[in-house]
């Protein structure tokens, strides 16, 4: 970590001087020096580390947060947790992917990996590819917090299902969700944000979501402020496993909401638990 800090200190305007001279100069400089530091670490810097994670301290943060999550060490408040339908950071092959992004995945590991998730469960090999490397990075967060929020308190969960209109794509990608409710939003370097237009059916939708969100931060629960046009969200427990999915009203509509409540399905429930056991080799 040290080549990182030393990257990020020289382009905040804080590279002479000792360790502590430095962290001075760091806690005085701007806002904006920081941030352009911080992403032009994460594109630019050569060393091993150039992205800035927490790190295990043994006093404010003492283990990974899946397995503090898994030992039930998390705050007794509801929750909102969600992902995209089409959810990965990877492409490529299974094994090279996950090798590539959890570096602590044996050859074992990967076998059984291959087993946990068989071509005949799959429409395609990239749809295979991008289940079996998205719900390790991002989808099963989704269920193993669900599940522990829901022993202390009261969750929701969610699959959002709505590409980015501007994007060309059918494909639900990681973060479609941010477009919609930031009223397309495109975030880009430092921060910087790119407005795009919206039909009137996305008008309606980010209405929609925006309401769901508010609700749970005024009352703790997405339904008590909803729209009228919107469903019930069910709230996800450890014997009833529902979701809601966030999409679009059918053709175009702005008065008719195309949200509604599904069940987890098993396997993918079955698939998660199997990813939450790879917990230690993936440190996530």
């Amino acid at each position: 970590m040290e080549p990182l800090f030393d990257f990020y200190a020289e382009h905040a305007g804080c590279g002479i001087g000792s360790v502590s001279a430095r962290l001075a100069c760091l806690r005085n400089a701007s806002i904006s020096a920081l941030a352009r530091a911080q992403d032009t670490a994460q594109y630019h810097c050569t060393a091993p580390f150039h992205l800035f994670h927490p790190t295990l301290d043994g006093k404010l943060i003492v283990d990974t947060p899946t397995v503090s999550i898994l030992q039930g060490n998390l705050r007794d408040i509801p929750i909102i947790v969600g992902a995209t339908s089409n959810e990965t950071l990877s492409g490529g092959d299974i094994p090279t992917a996950l090798k590539a992004f959890f570096p602590g995945l044996n050859d074992n590991d990967i076998d059984e990996y291959l087993e946990v998730y068989p071509s005949s469960d799959f429409d395609s090999d990239g749809q295979r590819e991008q289940v079996a490397t998205g719900e390790s990075e991002l989808i099963c967060a989704r269920e193993i917090i669900g599940r522990a929020a829901a022993k202390k308190s009261k969750a929701w969960t969610y699959r959002y299902n709505q590409a980015v209109p501007t994007s060309g794509s059918s494909t639900v990608g990681h973060a479609s969700e941010n477009w919609m409710m930031f009223k397309g939003t495109s975030t880009g370097f430092n921060g910087s944000t790119v407005f795009q237009p919206m039909r009137p059916a996305d008008e309606a939708f980010a209405e929609e979501l925006i309401a769901y969100w508010l609700s749970f931060v005024r009352a703790g629960d997405p339904n008590t402020y909803k729209l009228a046009r919107s469903p019930m969200w069910p709230s996800y427990t450890i014997n009833k496993k529902e979701r809601i999915v966030l999409q679009e009203g059918p053709d175009n509509s702005t008065t008719v909401s195309g949200s509604f409540p599904e069940v987890e399905p098993d396997l993918e429930t079955k698939r998660c638990l199997f990813v939450a056991s790879k917990v230690h080799q993936e440190q996530d």
